[in-house]
């Protein structure tokens, strides 16, 4: 009960019901995020430039940008693949634990 997983992709697709989701969850006060989701992204890009500096919308294809950053790690395929089985058996127990999925997984 005292786990919450947030997507990537749940926040690009859907980030201020993502936001209030997570606010709910936390016990915050009730608040609508559409405002401040609507200007754009914080804290992306290869500067990862902080919460001081916004990203419109428009200017950033994030979530191939996700998929490219994690496909320019220098592994070789048999590492990469080594990897994901030591990771999987994890990643399942959590999903079973939490009952959430994230597509990156």
């Amino acid at each position: 009960d005292g786990i919450y997983i947030v997507c990537t992709e749940d926040l690009l697709e859907h980030p201020a019901k993502t936001m209030s989701d997570l606010s709910d969850f936390l016990g915050l006060p009730t608040h609508d995020f559409t405002d401040v989701v609507s200007q754009g992204l914080y804290n992306v890009g290869k500067t990862h430039d902080g919460y001081d500096s916004l990203t419109h919308w428009n200017d950033t294809l994030v979530q191939d940008k996700i998929q490219s950053d994690f496909n320019q790690i220098p592994l070789s395929d048999e590492t990469r693949e080594e990897f994901w089985n030591f990771v999987k058996p994890f990643t399942e127990r959590m999903v079973q634990l939490t009952g959430k999925r994230c597509k990156q997984w």
